[in-house]
């Protein structure tokens, strides 16, 4: 298995498991394109193999994308997935939770955005991205993020939230030739030594390393989609917004 066949295999299971995956990535499209017709440069943080920025870069053929993200082993599949864009394609190496990370935008973005990455950030941590948003984004430039969301309002909705990823999750389960989380990881892993992926074991040693450090999943998930627009507003977005929802899944917005 090379790597194409593994990213063929991530997208098979982030669209088995992700509620309307691909509906959020044409929603986000559609107002970024209605926002700014033709955008220069896109900043994708948290970019993971670079499936956002791929869309991206096809859906906007003058436009560069910034694919930033900590994970080296994920950050190698992003070079694959992104090869046959040549310059327009940047890959970043640069961890969220460090302001430096911003060092690796280079011109001002038309828009940065996201997609199920920042839900893994600590309160704290979130909203001082948000802060460091604003210092990149200019003035009328726009920030989406699609992401899912685990804490709501007490009512019915976080219930019929819990049902339905559960009921999706066990679709994904039965589905042939889907592969769970952790099964895709472990196929990853076992495509160590493909042309492209020799030093797969030293690069995913590296990533254990990165985040077994940071120690935080079970108390990274308490912002709430309010939290968020607050911090959005907070941090100096002129408007802040919900574009789209499906239960506890968002495409948050916010205009610099």
């Amino acid at each position: 298995m090379g790597p194409e066949d593994v990213i063929a295999l991530w997208e098979r299971q982030q669209d088995s498991y992700v509620t309307h995956r691909r509906l959020r990535f044409e929603t986000a499209m559609l107002a970024l394109e209605a926002w700014r017709p033709g955008p220069e440069l896109i900043v994708d943080i948290g970019a993971g193999p670079g499936s956002f920025s791929r869309l991206l870069l096809q859906r906007f053929p003058s436009a560069r994308v910034i694919a930033i993200d900590h994970d080296p082993s994920l950050l190698r599949l992003a070079e694959h997935n992104l090869a046959e864009f040549g310059s327009r394609a940047v890959i970043a190496d640069a961890d969220l939770t460090d302001p430096s990370w911003m060092r690796a935008v280079d011109a001002d973005p038309d828009a940065i955005v996201s997609s199920t990455a920042l839900h893994w950030l600590t309160t704290g941590q979130l909203m001082g991205l948000l802060e460091q948003l604003a210092q990149v984004l200019p003035a009328g430039r726009l920030f989406l993020n699609l992401d899912h969301y685990s804490q709501l309002a007490p009512g019915s909705l976080p219930e019929a939230a819990a049902i339905a990823d559960a009921t999706r999750r066990r679709a994904a389960a039965d589905a042939s030739g889907v592969p769970d989380w952790e099964s895709w990881w472990q196929a990853f892993a076992d495509a160590a030594g493909a042309p492209g992926l020799e030093d797969l074991p030293e690069l995913l040693a590296e990533r254990d390393r990165r985040f077994r450090a940071l120690g935080r999943e079970e108390e990274a998930r308490d912002a709430s989609p309010v939290l968020h627009l607050e911090g959005l507003r907070t941090a100096g977005f002129a408007e802040a917004g919900t574009l789209w929802q499906h239960l506890d899944d968002y495409i948050v917005y916010g205009v610099r």
